[in-house]
């Protein structure tokens, strides 16, 4: 019988990590030595053409193998009959039987024993891996005696895995469409044999990786992490992603299971919209943004405006009807050759002002006068600045501001600077007077959704109100 030869056998011992690895017995080839060219050969009663009926197995022969039929080191064989327990009838022959144990290297004999009734075993040595054990059973000890069963044994060692490498989790970057997948790994591999005690240590690593059940790769690694770029992924969806790690333990891939993870796809927020109606031909469009997008599509109604880059936040919408239409600027983004889109909140034209919350009452009392701006709108080139002259003094009459200086900020530029001098308003103590002024300044700033600031100063007849 040409056998193949299998040198070692993975059994577990001990898991000390957080996933324990799981193997079943598995046979690790040898060095390739040469077969000894050995035949299976059967005894067993003939039939009328005095030819064997039975073929048995070598486990009905031989006690002490696996459920391989294999040896392993360091353990002791023992034949379950002895010579004068078989009764035979081959090609009509007959006479004293004799068997006998043979350790073989390829083609070369190493040592053998003759098996008797009182001693049947064969203590299989340390250094018999990848080697053969063959029992032989003859007629007769001459030395033209024929074979009435031989069959060679393999022989292997035992490995014992006293720790295996665990997968720690996984981590995941942000993205729409794929996704870079991290997988973090913790210890290594430690066995012995049983032909060695001492322990030998394996730092590879080896991770297999699934995404929604499609396998995506291997990678090996000595690191404590492993990195698989651009995994694809669902959009707007959950995905599973499997991860396995293995070991190679003395040339065979020794699985140590496996551990599945949610990862959720990509999805673009929702975009947040405001639009402030500059005339009746043009509106100012502005946007939170939306994480992750590459780019915007503007909306007026139901048509395209414009596409713009990730990085605008603003832009002015020109034309027939721009002040009376509704707006979306929908966020999106292109990831595997596909354009992704988030959604947007729908904004209508505001009246372009800003209103504060500045109120005409005194607010307790000091020798002092002031003019607080209420709300500002603008129409064209004239900002019509509404606000209160308020005399907080307990005693004094504010007879006229002789000054108040109005500056306006919108986006960080001045778009207004005026004074209003000699404003008669003979206020008296604690009292206020609603005052409005019309002012030409620059065209076009969003009061109602821009960045706008204000100052005022103001100088005061008699001159002991003015602020200091």
């Amino acid at each position: 019988m040409k056998s193949k030869i299998r040198k070692a056998e993975i059994v577990v011992l001990a898991f000390v990590t957080a996933l324990a690895f799981t193997f079943v017995p598995v046979g690790i080839s040898g060095s390739g030595t040469a077969d000894c060219g050995i035949e299976k050969v059967y005894a067993g009663e003939g039939d009328e053409d005095n030819k064997p009926k039975k073929d048995p197995t070598i486990n009905e022969y031989v006690t002490g193998l696996n459920k391989n039929g294999e040896a392993v080191v360091g353990s002791t064989l023992s034949l379950s009959i002895g010579p004068s327990s078989i009764t035979y009838h081959y090609y009509g022959a007959s006479g004293e039987r004799y068997m006998q144990w043979e350790l073989w290297n390829g083609s070369s004999l190493i040592t053998k024993k003759e098996a008797t009734d009182s001693d049947k075993d064969f203590a299989v040595p340390k250094d018999a891996a990848g080697k053969k054990i063959i029992v032989r059973i003859f007629e007769d000890k001459s030395a033209d005696s024929k074979i009435l069963y031989s069959e060679a044994i393999p022989v292997i060692d035992l490995i014992h895995l006293l720790q295996g490498p665990s997968i720690s989790g996984v981590q995941y970057s942000y993205g729409f469409g794929s996704k870079n997948i991290v997988v973090n790994l913790s210890g290594c591999a430690i066995y012995n044999k049983e032909s060695d005690s001492s322990h030998k240590y394996v730092y590879t690593k080896i991770v297999k990786l699934w995404c929604n059940g499609k396998y995506i790769g291997r990678k090996s690694t000595d690191e404590y992490k492993v990195t698989f770029a651009k995994v694809p992924m669902k959009y707007n969806a959950n995905n599973t992603v499997k991860v396995q790690i293995l070991v190679d333990i003395e040339g065979k891939e020794i699985s140590g299971g496996s551990k599945s993870y949610t990862v959720p796809g990509g999805k673009l927020g929702k975009n947040k919209v405001y639009a402030t109606k500059i005339s009746a031909k043009k509106v100012s469009l502005r946007w939170s943004g939306a994480d992750g997008a590459s780019g915007y599509r503007i909306l007026k109604g139901n048509k395209k405006v414009k596409d713009v880059g990730s990085g605008k936040r603003k832009y002015v919408v020109k034309g027939k009807g721009a002040g009376k239409a509704k707006y979306k600027v929908i966020p999106f983004v292109k990831a595997g050759g596909k354009m992704y889109s988030g959604t947007s909140s729908t904004a209508k034209p505001k009246k372009n002002q800003f209103v504060t919350s500045n109120t005409g009452k005194p607010n307790g009392w000091v020798v002092e006068a002031v003019y607080r701006i209420k709300k500002v709108s603008l129409k064209g080139s004239t900002y019509t600045v509404t606000g209160w002259g308020v005399n907080r003094a307990k005693y004094t009459k504010l007879k006229k501001f002789k000054k108040i200086k109005i500056t306006l900020y919108c986006d960080g530029k001045k778009v207004l600077s005026k004074t209003i001098r000699n404003k008669r308003v003979n206020l008296k103590p604690q009292r206020s007077k609603k005052m409005t002024f019309r002012l030409k300044g620059k065209a076009g700033a969003d009061l109602a959704n821009g960045y706008w600031s204000y100052s005022v100063s103001v100088a005061c007849d008699p001159s002991m109100l003015t602020p200091r």
